[in-house]
């Protein structure tokens, strides 16, 4: 009973109710498929009268968190396949810091993580 036919009629039916025409009239045209039709025709016009849910305040915030969240995951896995400069000089200012640090001639300080992201951003602005 449910073939592209049968779909039609139904939107068909949906898009006469819309307009404002009853649903006794819109049946009286089909009176074959109208056991079928009024049952989904009562769900759609019950679900349409319905308020749309508004999510609350948190859930709005916890939404956009979230999607920051993915969307920084993004940009650092597109870090690797940008600019290849931006590239390079990112792994040599990483091995830089890590050779410094394995033989002990700076330490992960406050001062020294602001002195390293300002080296970035000057090699990223050249």
């Amino acid at each position: 009973m449910m073939g592209k036919r049968f779909a039609r009629i139904v939107e068909e039916c949906l898009h006469r109710l819309d307009r404002g025409e009853n649903l006794p009239d819109v049946l009286a045209d089909y009176p074959a498929e109208a056991e079928h039709l009024k049952p989904l025709l009562l769900v759609a016009m019950a679900s349409r009268s319905m308020a749309l849910p508004v999510p609350s305040q948190i859930a709005q915030h916890l939404g956009r968190c979230q999607m920051q969240a993915e969307m920084d995951q993004m940009g650092s896995a597109s870090d690797l396949t940008g600019d290849p400069f931006h590239y390079r000089a990112k792994r040599w200012t990483t091995r830089l810091v890590n050779t410094l640090r394995a033989r002990g001639l700076i330490r992960p300080t406050p001062s020294y993580r602001l002195a390293m992201i300002a080296l970035l951003v000057i090699f990223g602005s050249g």
